[in-house]
């Protein structure tokens, strides 16, 4: 039975290594790329002792973006997508509410950032790529996740207009992709 989201991304990589799991115009990424990229950037988030925390990332849409989301899990950390063309009050009360320890950025929306959070907080996405990937302290992450952790935190207003956090788990996450699966064929 699964119990993280990560374990599909596993499975995936060791069925079809060089199969493209995301592409745009400017990039493709194989299973194997994500899988290390993610794990990279998972690293890079534990070795700062950042662990059940929220991670924003506040990138440009892409297959990179794809990758930041899945380190964060790496990390055993919910991620938390910001778009960056949010109004600026919106992301400021999403901020303040969720007090990151972490914010991954890439070099389109680091100076836009640097608004948001302290300097020793943002993380360039490229920079975070290089760290050596430390499979004993993303094994120990693991061996601690139970499928109600957290995944993702997303921001709705709803009838409101007053942002809300709404936490997904990993097991809601899983059967959503479980019946989607199943009812695609």
């Amino acid at each position: 039975m699964i119990k993280n989201v990560l374990e599909y991304l596993e499975n995936t990589k060791e069925r079809l290594p060089d199969k493209p799991a995301f592409i745009n115009d400017d990039i493709s990424l194989t299973f194997t790329d994500v899988y290390g990229r993610s794990k990279a950037i998972g690293s890079f988030i534990s070795k700062r002792g950042i662990y059940q925390k929220p991670v924003v990332v506040f990138m440009q849409k892409g297959p990179e973006t794809l990758t930041a989301f899945f380190g964060c899990m790496y990390a055993g950390c919910p991620y938390v997508p910001l778009d960056e063309e949010m109004p600026e009050y919106r992301i400021k009360f999403i901020m303040q509410t969720l007090s990151p320890e972490a914010l991954i950025c890439d070099e389109f929306t680091y100076e836009a950032a640097a608004g948001f959070i302290d300097a020793d907080k943002i993380f360039l996405y490229k920079d975070m790529l290089d760290t050596d990937i430390d499979e004993a302290a993303l094994s120990k992450i693991r061996a601690m996740h139970i499928d109600l952790d957290p995944a993702y935190v997303v921001f709705t207003s709803g009838s409101t207009g007053v942002p809300k956090g709404v936490v997904t788990s990993h097991r809601c996450l899983i059967d959503y992709i479980d019946n989607l699966s199943e009812a695609l064929g």
